[in-house]
Protein backbone atom coordinates (compact mmCIF):
# COMPACT_ATOMS: atom_id res chain seq x y z
CA UNK A 1 0.00 0.00 0.00
CA UNK A 2 1.15 3.44 -0.89
CA UNK A 3 0.42 5.98 1.95
CA UNK A 4 -1.04 8.93 0.42
CA UNK A 5 -2.03 12.17 2.21
CA UNK A 6 -5.14 12.79 4.03
CA UNK A 7 -7.89 14.85 1.33
CA UNK A 8 -9.99 17.94 2.47
CA UNK A 9 -13.22 15.89 2.05
CA UNK A 10 -11.58 13.29 4.51
CA UNK A 11 -10.79 15.98 6.77
CA UNK A 12 -13.99 17.36 6.87
CA UNK A 13 -15.69 14.08 6.93
CA UNK A 14 -13.41 13.49 10.02
CA UNK A 15 -14.11 16.52 11.81
CA UNK A 16 -17.61 16.91 10.80
CA UNK A 17 -18.26 14.66 14.12
CA UNK A 18 -16.80 17.01 16.48
CA UNK A 19 -17.97 20.29 14.53
CA UNK A 20 -21.51 18.77 14.52
CA UNK A 21 -21.11 18.40 18.83
CA UNK A 22 -20.31 21.73 18.52
CA UNK A 23 -23.00 23.25 16.60
CA UNK A 24 -25.45 20.87 18.62
CA UNK A 25 -24.21 22.85 21.77
CA UNK A 26 -24.33 26.10 20.48
CA UNK A 27 -27.79 25.76 19.60
CA UNK A 28 -29.02 24.01 22.68
CA UNK A 29 -27.40 27.48 25.09
CA UNK A 30 -29.21 29.90 22.71
CA UNK A 31 -32.39 28.04 23.39
CA UNK A 32 -31.40 28.82 26.92
CA UNK A 33 -30.73 32.42 26.40
CA UNK A 34 -34.21 33.09 23.97
CA UNK A 35 -36.50 31.10 26.42
CA UNK A 36 -39.16 32.77 27.15
CA UNK A 37 -38.44 34.10 30.54
CA UNK A 38 -35.47 35.68 29.45
CA UNK A 39 -36.91 37.63 26.39
CA UNK A 40 -39.66 38.56 28.39
CA UNK A 41 -36.60 40.46 30.73
CA UNK A 42 -35.20 41.71 27.37
CA UNK A 43 -38.57 42.97 26.42
CA UNK A 44 -38.63 44.67 29.97
CA UNK A 45 -35.65 46.24 29.88
CA UNK A 46 -36.17 47.53 26.26
CA UNK A 47 -39.46 49.06 27.58
CA UNK A 48 -38.07 50.53 30.46
CA UNK A 49 -35.43 52.07 28.15
CA UNK A 50 -38.24 53.43 25.83
CA UNK A 51 -40.03 54.82 28.62
CA UNK A 52 -36.90 56.98 29.66
CA UNK A 53 -35.90 57.65 26.47
CA UNK A 54 -39.64 59.11 26.31
CA UNK A 55 -39.38 61.08 29.09
CA UNK A 56 -36.29 62.53 28.77
CA UNK A 57 -38.01 64.11 25.37
CA UNK A 58 -40.92 65.45 27.01
CA UNK A 59 -38.87 66.78 30.00
CA UNK A 60 -36.31 68.27 27.68
CA UNK A 61 -37.81 71.63 28.18
CA UNK A 62 -38.07 71.72 31.99
CA UNK A 63 -34.22 70.10 31.85
CA UNK A 64 -32.80 72.77 29.81
CA UNK A 65 -34.79 75.50 32.03
CA UNK A 66 -33.31 73.94 35.08
CA UNK A 67 -29.89 73.76 33.94
CA UNK A 68 -30.39 77.42 32.75
CA UNK A 69 -31.21 78.64 36.53
CA UNK A 70 -28.03 76.97 37.75
CA UNK A 71 -26.39 78.98 35.04
CA UNK A 72 -27.90 81.95 35.81
CA UNK A 73 -27.02 80.84 39.87
CA UNK A 74 -23.97 80.05 39.21
CA UNK A 75 -23.39 84.09 37.66
CA UNK A 76 -25.15 85.36 40.64
CA UNK A 77 -23.43 83.84 43.44
CA UNK A 78 -19.97 84.91 40.98
CA UNK A 79 -21.31 88.16 41.05
CA UNK A 80 -22.02 88.20 44.68
CA UNK A 81 -18.81 87.02 45.82
CA UNK A 82 -16.94 90.03 43.35
CA UNK A 83 -19.19 92.14 45.18
CA UNK A 84 -17.75 91.25 48.72
CA UNK A 85 -14.62 91.60 47.49
CA UNK A 86 -14.95 94.83 46.21
CA UNK A 87 -16.39 95.90 50.05
CA UNK A 88 -13.68 93.86 51.77
CA UNK A 89 -10.76 96.11 49.77
CA UNK A 90 -13.14 99.40 50.83
CA UNK A 91 -12.68 98.17 54.18
CA UNK A 92 -9.52 97.09 54.32
CA UNK A 93 -8.62 101.16 52.83
CA UNK A 94 -11.18 102.49 55.53
CA UNK A 95 -9.58 101.04 58.43
CA UNK A 96 -6.03 101.89 56.87
CA UNK A 97 -7.01 105.62 56.52
CA UNK A 98 -8.53 105.79 60.03
CA UNK A 99 -5.63 103.97 61.71
CA UNK A 100 -3.10 106.70 59.97
CA UNK A 101 -5.76 109.40 60.86
CA UNK A 102 -5.64 108.03 64.29
CA UNK A 103 -1.76 107.84 64.61
CA UNK A 104 -1.39 111.35 63.02
CA UNK A 105 -4.01 112.97 65.83
CA UNK A 106 -3.27 111.10 68.82
CA UNK A 107 0.00 112.64 70.11
CA UNK A 108 -1.44 116.38 69.43
CA UNK A 109 -4.85 115.24 71.05
CA UNK A 110 -3.05 113.72 73.94
CA UNK A 111 -0.89 116.87 74.11
CA UNK A 112 -3.56 118.94 74.02
CA UNK A 113 -5.13 116.69 76.63
CA UNK A 114 -1.88 116.80 79.19
CA UNK A 115 -2.03 120.81 78.21
CA UNK A 116 -5.01 121.00 79.23
CA UNK A 117 -4.82 119.24 83.01
CA UNK A 118 -1.50 121.21 83.70
CA UNK A 119 -3.73 124.53 83.28
CA UNK A 120 -6.59 122.59 85.55
CA UNK A 121 -3.89 122.18 87.99
CA UNK A 122 -2.33 125.46 87.96
CA UNK A 123 -6.09 127.26 88.23
CA UNK A 124 -6.89 124.78 90.96
CA UNK A 125 -3.76 126.26 92.52
CA UNK A 126 -4.89 129.79 91.95
CA UNK A 127 -7.86 129.27 93.22
CA UNK A 128 -6.72 128.12 96.82
CA UNK A 129 -3.87 130.54 96.84
CA UNK A 130 -6.82 133.02 96.71
CA UNK A 131 -8.80 131.92 98.78
CA UNK A 132 -6.34 131.17 101.34
CA UNK A 133 -5.04 135.15 101.25
CA UNK A 134 -8.46 136.24 100.93
CA UNK A 135 -10.25 133.67 104.13
CA UNK A 136 -10.80 137.32 105.76
CA UNK A 137 -12.37 139.19 102.64
CA UNK A 138 -14.75 136.26 102.16
CA UNK A 139 -15.89 136.18 105.76
CA UNK A 140 -16.25 139.84 105.58
CA UNK A 141 -18.77 139.58 102.99
CA UNK A 142 -21.51 137.51 104.73
CA UNK A 143 -24.18 135.22 103.35
CA UNK A 144 -25.17 137.43 100.76
CA UNK A 145 -21.39 137.48 99.14
CA UNK A 146 -21.22 133.49 99.36
CA UNK A 147 -24.46 133.17 97.73
CA UNK A 148 -22.49 135.19 94.51
CA UNK A 149 -19.70 133.01 94.77
CA UNK A 150 -21.84 129.43 95.04
CA UNK A 151 -23.27 129.73 90.96
CA UNK A 152 -19.51 130.41 90.38
CA UNK A 153 -18.34 127.33 91.59
CA UNK A 154 -21.21 125.08 90.43
CA UNK A 155 -20.28 126.05 86.48
CA UNK A 156 -17.02 125.11 87.54
CA UNK A 157 -18.06 121.88 88.98
CA UNK A 158 -20.19 121.46 85.61
CA UNK A 159 -16.97 121.98 83.99
CA UNK A 160 -14.43 119.62 85.75
CA UNK A 161 -17.54 116.79 85.46
CA UNK A 162 -17.43 117.38 81.70
CA UNK A 163 -13.82 117.39 81.29
CA UNK A 164 -13.56 113.95 83.23
CA UNK A 165 -16.20 112.20 81.18
CA UNK A 166 -13.97 113.71 77.84
CA UNK A 167 -11.54 112.03 78.91
CA UNK A 168 -12.89 108.82 80.00
CA UNK A 169 -14.53 108.52 76.62
CA UNK A 170 -10.98 109.21 74.98
CA UNK A 171 -9.43 106.67 77.36
CA UNK A 172 -12.32 104.02 76.09
CA UNK A 173 -12.47 104.43 72.29
CA UNK A 174 -10.04 107.19 70.98
CA UNK A 175 -11.13 106.33 68.02
CA UNK A 176 -14.76 107.29 67.98
CA UNK A 177 -13.71 110.56 69.91
CA UNK A 178 -11.38 111.61 67.41
CA UNK A 179 -13.52 110.98 64.04
CA UNK A 180 -16.99 111.89 65.72
CA UNK A 181 -20.15 108.96 66.73
CA UNK A 182 -21.19 108.26 62.93
CA UNK A 183 -19.53 105.34 61.68
CA UNK A 184 -18.31 104.69 57.71
CA UNK A 185 -21.61 103.33 55.72
CA UNK A 186 -21.18 99.69 54.55
CA UNK A 187 -21.53 98.73 51.03
CA UNK A 188 -24.55 96.81 50.10
CA UNK A 189 -24.67 94.67 46.99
Amino acid sequence: MIPAAESALDKLFGASEGIATATNEVLIRLTDILSAENTARISESLANVHAFTDTLSTERGELQGTFQSIAGASASAERALQGAERTIAQLNETLLLVNDQLIERLPGLSEDLSSTLQQLAKLTTRADQLLAENTDAFSALGPSGLGQLGPTLQELQILLQDLSRATRRLDRDPAQYLLGGSQPEEYQP
